[in-house]
């Protein structure tokens, strides 16, 4: 299929493709190449035409000229995914009341999954389960978070069946994925978003899914100033908050 008659077919198939109604939305697509069956593998990015527009604006409003928009899960591909890794790697992005699964090979989403938990799902969880004020909740999630022997035990009590969750979904995805995608095996799961860095949280998923799991640094991809290297932990800490909020 040329490019013309893809862009067709997408228009025909938009109810199957996107969760919306395609005159609410802008889209593109990628060929991303052939299969072995003849297929055509083709990436399909979409967001809605509004939040599009709220982004351009904002972009005039400081004097500059828009050339492109991308989505946050490109975006996120480009920066945590090396240019020579020839391995895939997921990436699981930690939202405020939702969190996103993807992953990454050779630069490209190849798998989205959204996650209905997100870091306010713990505050809830604390909250519920310790009579917790919202800025107590969140101060034990980031001090103890999934620490065991802290406590009493029981932080890591509550906010262990949040992170089994994940836990499932990571399992699921990867053996879809890998079935889909014979003979190319996971290589790393990163970490990125509020979450990242809370205690212990990097370990248990390491543990319980015999992944190497790290929180993804920002920095480690950017030139810092030398004046800036007596901050690194703290640069460390906030590097999880700083992955790309783009258009999703």
């Amino acid at each position: 299929m040329s490019a013309t008659e893809i862009r067709n077919y997408i228009n025909l198939q938009a109810n199957d493709i996107f969760p919306e109604n395609i005159a609410n939305l802008t889209y593109d697509f990628k060929i991303l190449g052939e299969k072995p069956d003849q297929k055509m593998e083709v990436l399909v990015v979409g967001a809605k035409k509004d939040r599009v527009e709220k982004f351009i604006n904002l972009i005039k409003r400081c004097d500059l000229t828009p050339k492109m928009i991308e989505a946050k899960s490109i975006s996120l591909a480009r920066l945590v995914d090396k240019v020579d890794n020839q391995k895939p790697v997921m990436i699981l992005d930690f939202g405020y009341n939702s969190s996103t699964l993807q992953i990454s090979y050779k630069q490209t989403p190849r798998f989205i999954k959204s996650i209905a938990i997100g870091s306010n799902s713990f505050n809830k969880a604390l909250i519920q389960n310790l009579n917790l004020s919202l800025i107590q909740a969140d101060e034990y999630k980031k001090s103890y978070g999934m620490v065991p022997n802290v406590a009493e035990d029981r932080v890591f009590e509550y906010l262990k069946p949040l992170v089994d969750s994940f836990v499932l979904d990571i399992k699921r995805s990867i053996v879809y994925f890998t079935e889909k995608n014979k003979n190319i095996e996971l290589s790393q799961i990163y970490l990125s978003g509020g979450l990242a860095s809370m205690p212990g949280l990097a370990e248990y998923l390491q543990k319980n899914l015999n992944f190497k799991v790290e929180v993804f640094d920002i920095f480690s991809r950017i030139r810092v100033s030398s004046d800036l290297k007596k901050y690194e932990n703290e640069l460390f800490h906030v590097s999880p908050l700083l992955t790309p909020k783009g258009v999703s």
